[in-house]
C-alpha cells in the first residue's frame, strides 16, 4: 500500500500544467469508467476547462488499480468505437 505522501503526489498531463493528486485522478477516471463522462470518448485532464488528454505517460504515474481503470476504459472505448 503506497504512504499517504504518495498517495497525494501531484500528476499532471505532459500537455497542460493542471495538477491533481492520485486520489483525484482515481475518482476521475472512475467517474469516466462508470459512464459518468457526459458522453466523451476521450479522456481529458479533470480540469473542466482543459481539453488536454491523457495517455500512457500520465496513467503510469498512478496507482495501480488506477492504472488497471484506465486499461478497462481504454479497451471498452476501442471496442465501441469499432463496433460494426
Amino acid at each position: 500500500m503506497e504512504s499517504s505522501n504518495e498517495e497525494n503526489e501531484s500528476v499532471s498531463t505532459p500537455f497542460c500544467s493542471h495538477k491533481f493528486s492520485k486520489t483525484c485522478w482515481t475518482s476521475h477516471l472512475s467517474n469516466l469508467l462508470e459512464g459518468n463522462n457526459n458522453g466523451e470518448e476521450r479522456i481529458l485532464c479533470p480540469n473542466p476547462d482543459c481539453v488536454a488528454p491523457v495517455g500512457p505517460v500520465t496513467v503510469a504515474k498512478l496507482t495501480e488499480p488506477t492504472k488497471e481503470i484506465h486499461m478497462r476504459y481504454f479497451v471498452g472505448s476501442f471496442v465501441e468505437a469499432n463496433k460494426e
